[in-house]
């Protein structure tokens, strides 16, 4: 998914909780590290996914909905993992990409790392600031 600069599309969303639920029942994996191919850890939400579904009789609600609420699932799986979650961001990660790693049990990242995240999830992004890690 590098082409879409790793956006958090519904396919992309499925496929991160199905593997966080066999990753979870796995007595073998000891800790996840999430990693990212191409030039973003993530872009986000996939705003050509959402839009793409304005023309439904409900101008997209309903998807919109199903989208945020499965990603709200695939973060807290995240939160819930009995192995340790570690983010190594090389990237940008914006807004819902950046939002995934609050609550990871910490994030690494180069000096090529940016964070955009929107006014909204400022709050708890500062609050969680001491699990951030930057090497520069």
């Amino acid at each position: 998914m590098a082409c879409t600069r790793n956006s958090l599309s519904e396919a992309m969303l499925e496929a991160l909780g199905d593997a966080l639920t066999a990753i979870a029942h796995d007595a073998g994996v000891r800790a996840v590290v999430l990693a990212a191919n191409g030039p973003a850890f993530s872009a986000g939400h996939d705003l050509k996914e959402l839009n793409s579904h304005r023309a439904d009789h409900d101008r997209g609600r309903a998807y919109f909905k199903h989208i945020m609420t499965t990603c709200s699932a695939m973060m807290q799986q995240i939160v819930t993992m009995p192995q340790p979650v570690i983010a190594a961001v090389q990237a940008i990660a914006a807004a819902a990409g950046e939002a995934s790693q609050c609550g990871l049990s910490y994030s690494i990242s180069g000096c090529a790392r940016t964070a955009d995240i929107p006014a909204g999830y400022a709050g708890a992004h500062e609050s969680l600031a001491g699990k951030f890690w930057n090497f520069r």
